[in-house]
């Protein structure tokens, strides 16, 4: 400890605190983006008595893209909060209306819980606020405390350049970033800790810290036992590699690591973790991707391999020795045998990081990005490989140490190779390796050109880092799809009941379920199989009616298809046998049935989704046909697609001339296309029918439309007349039937014929009802 406290190995502690202090300024940026994006449209207004914070249980903050788990992470503490545990056990937000199981594991709810209790207000707004600091927060611990820790046990030089590494590379890669809380973070923080400290007892073995490096491992099993699996595989053949290239000294090969508390550590926290997380999938298991007692003598077989490799190789090994070898390999490959066999043919490795999910391999990301920055970055620490290997020529004594994390990279490599989702395991393996590079360079002349390279490999990941500064009208397409997407969900809230229901893609679900506090049924969320078998089901059907069935089994109410989401497309593919009659085909062929009513949505403008088209169908009682094509006319009109509203106005001529509901919204098709002649020859037709009394059955949401349509004709005193009725009438249901267009017609003719409602609080619902924009213009 002293050695650090002399005035060089201060200078390189230093390291630890510019690293610490520009993690604080790169995250600070960060979440001011952030806040900058999520500023770009209105959002729901604050209510304290609401368990989010927001009115109708919607929230504010916009979270990076790719960010559905995390909003499911938000969710389920949100409701530790609100009753204030520590445990939640199912989602009803989900799989709508039965709910499902929570999935995912305990221990990272745990830690947003409590960043949330440090966070000022009411617990729903702290658990949101606390979203954008839990993953920084880990990582700004993880950086001191592994490069303080690093200092310790391999020099100042060896913790500067760790802390030094463990900002530039994971901040690349961005992970532990604000807004985007999920377990990765913590599996990675933990993996790290426990390489750091296998490598230091290598160097100076020790069984309380092998325990303590097992203990991190069960962690990480605890977390994501599918990807703890590949870690374990990388210790296993670090190990072997450091044995079979480092023979050591006879005195040492009497001693060696206590690899058996290793596996104690491991063992022991996978298995307190299976127990608190309420025994998944019993005795016998459910698959290599959820943590499982069967994984414990897992361990102590890995532990039984090193162990006897270290002390004999197999070619000098008595009988009973290799007896007990074979034995280790059996209780290794036996219980992921038969996990496999439980599971669905293997599990889903590997850290699933959005940026770099769904971009194969390294292979097809150097032949997409070529020499990019983002490249170089990532790719410039792998010469951390050969360096150490040169390094570990002119030290024997570490050549373990360098041995270990070199295979152990190496094994991380192969699979990112294979998969890019496991980058962040490599740079967990590269940060060990970095940390045994620079403890190798001693001093002396030399050393200054090995550690001025070291810091050039972490340059370029520095850099590309920083956030750059991101101008209103720059919005990336997916960040002002997310705006819709929260504008969406917080105007189907306003204008429904709460826990509505609505059918959508899973992405669009997620938000739906986050940013407006609907409940879903096809959300992308880990455990919601029975949902996206359901939405595979209703959207393949060729039958509607089984789809109306399923529909109102479920109580949905909302079905809503974006034009830059084919997911429920795909599923009806999956799902049919003749897709082509499906009924989302019929829906995108703007072919609904009866007991669908589609409602006129606007969306924010916002620069660069001018082609972007959202369909929104409530869920109703059959239509008559002659009431459901003049609402969908309408639809058409108020949506501004003024070519299919004549078509639909054509049908209502041929079938339903006589129509006084029919002859209302062909005049609304006439009056958007500027047809006079047209309008001319409905007019005659439909005011004989007022006088005749024929529009006393019309919905009440028809007669408002009639009104809108008297006022542009020039007919004020009928206009004046249907307002009358129609604000004498009204309800909250009426109003959230009639869409915002209508509904902001409506209440400019009752401001200009100055008729009020019959309850005054009525017109406050009206106005929620609106867009911001529209708002503001009928203010006082």
């Amino acid at each position: 400890m002293t050695l650090m406290l002399r005035p060089a190995s201060l200078a390189w502690l230093t390291l630890v605190v510019l690293s610490a202090l520009w993690l604080g300024q790169l995250n600070s940026r960060r979440i001011a983006q952030i806040e900058k994006i999520s500023s770009q449209a209105e959002a729901a207004p604050a209510a304290a008595d609401s368990p989010t914070g927001h009115l109708h249980g919607t929230r504010a903050r916009l979270l990076p893209v790719g960010s559905a788990r995390s909003q499911a992470v938000i969710m389920d503490v949100q409701k530790m909060a609100a009753t204030n545990s520590w445990t939640v056990a199912r989602a009803d937000y989900d799989n709508a209306p039965e709910g499902r199981a929570v999935h995912g594991p305990a221990p990272y709810r745990w830690w947003l819980r409590l960043v949330a209790l440090a966070e000022p207000g009411a617990p729903g707004p702290a658990v949101e606020r606390a979203a954008l600091h839990a993953d920084p927060a880990l990582l700004l611990l993880l950086a001191i405390g592994a490069g303080l820790f690093t200092a310790w046990r391999f020099g100042a030089v060896a913790g500067g350049f760790l802390a030094l590494g463990l900002s530039a590379l994971f901040s690349h890669a961005q992970l532990f970033t604000p807004g985007r809380p999920d377990t990765h973070g913590l599996f990675l923080a933990a993996n790290l800790v426990g390489l750091l400290l296998l490598l230091a007892a290598w160097q100076r073995p020790s069984r309380i810290g092998l325990f303590l490096a097992g203990a991190a491992g069960g962690l990480g099993c605890w977390l994501d036992a599918g990807s703890q699996l590949a870690v374990l595989g990388a210790v296993l053949t670090g190990g072997l590699v450091a044995l079979r290239f480092s023979p050591r000294p006879p005195a040492v090969e009497s001693a060696p690591l206590p690899w058996r508390a290793w596996a104690l550590g491991g063992g022991i926290v996978g298995l307190t973790g299976w127990w608190l997380e309420g025994r998944p999938g019993g005795i016998s298991g459910a698959g290599l991707d959820a943590n499982h007692p069967l994984l414990v003598p897992v361990w102590f077989g890995l532990a039984e391999i090193l162990l006897r490799v270290q002390r004999r190789p197999w070619r000098e090994a008595q009988t009973g020795e290799r007896l007990a070898l074979i034995a280790g390999g059996l209780a290794v490959l036996l219980p992921l045998a038969w996990l496999f066999h439980r599971g669905t043919g293997g599990a889903e490795f590997g850290p699933d990081h959005p940026d770099l999910a769904g971009r194969g391999g390294l292979f097809a990301w150097v032949r997409a990005d070529r020499l990019s920055l983002g490249l170089t970055a990532a790719l410039l620490p792998l010469l951390l490989i050969p360096a150490a290997l040169r390094l570990m020529r002119g030290d024997a004594a570490r050549r373990p140490v360098i041995l270990f994390a070199v295979g152990s990279a190496g094994v991380c490599l192969l699979l990112v190779f294979w998969s890019l989702r496991w980058w962040g395991l490599l740079d967990v393996m590269l940060l060990g390796l970095l940390a045994a590079t620079a403890a190798a360079t001693l001093g002396g002349f030399a050393a200054i050109g090995w550690r001025s390279g070291l810091g050039l490999l972490l340059l370029p990941a520095l850099i590309a880092a920083w956030p750059r500064p991101v101008a209103d009208e720059e919005l990336a397409p997916a960040e002002a799809r997310a705006l819709v997407e929260r504008d969406l969900a917080q105007w189907l809230a306003a204008r429904s009941e709460p826990g509505t229901i609505a059918f959508a893609p899973p992405a669009l679900s997620a938000s739906l379920s986050y940013y407006g506090g609907l409940r879903v049924v096809a959300s992308p969320y880990p455990g919601n199989n029975e949902g996206l078998a359901l939405a595979a089901r209703i959207a393949g059907t060729a039958s509607t009616d089984e789809a109306q069935a399923l529909i109102q089994q479920r109580g949905i109410q909302y079905v809503v298809l974006p034009s830059w989401d084919d997911a429920l497309d795909r599923l009806a593919q999956a799902g049919s046998a003749t897709p082509e009659r499906s009924l989302i085909v019929l829906l995108r062929q703007w072919l609904p049935p009866r007991w669908l009513r589609p409602v006129a949505y606007q969306l924010p403008v916002i620069p660069g989704l001018e082609t972007d088209t959202l369909a929104v169908f409530e869920v109703v009682e059959p239509q008559e046909n002659a009431i459901a094509l003049s609402r969908l006319a309408e639809y058409f009109v108020d949506t501004g697609r003024l070519e299919l509203a004549a078509a639909v106005g054509d049908s209502l001529e041929q079938s339903f001339a006589a129509d006084a509901g029919a002859m209302i919204a062909r005049a609304k098709v006439a009056l958007a296309r500027k047809e006079n002649r047209t309008l001319a020859r409905i007019m005659p037709e439909l005011l004989p029918a007022i006088a005749d009394g024929r529009d006393e059955d019309l919905p009440w949401e028809r007669r408002a439309n009639l009104a809108i349509v008297l006022a542009q004709t020039k007919h004020p005193e009928l206009a004046r007349a249907q307002v009358e009725f129609c604000l004498g009438e009204a309800d909250t249901e009426r109003l959230r039937a009639l869409g915002p267009i209508g509904l902001y017609r409506l209440l400019t003719l009752a401001r200009a014929f100055r008729v009020e409602f019959s309850d005054p609080a009525l017109r406050t619902t009206a106005l929620a009802l609106l867009p911001v924009e529209f708002q503001a213009q009928l203010q006082p």
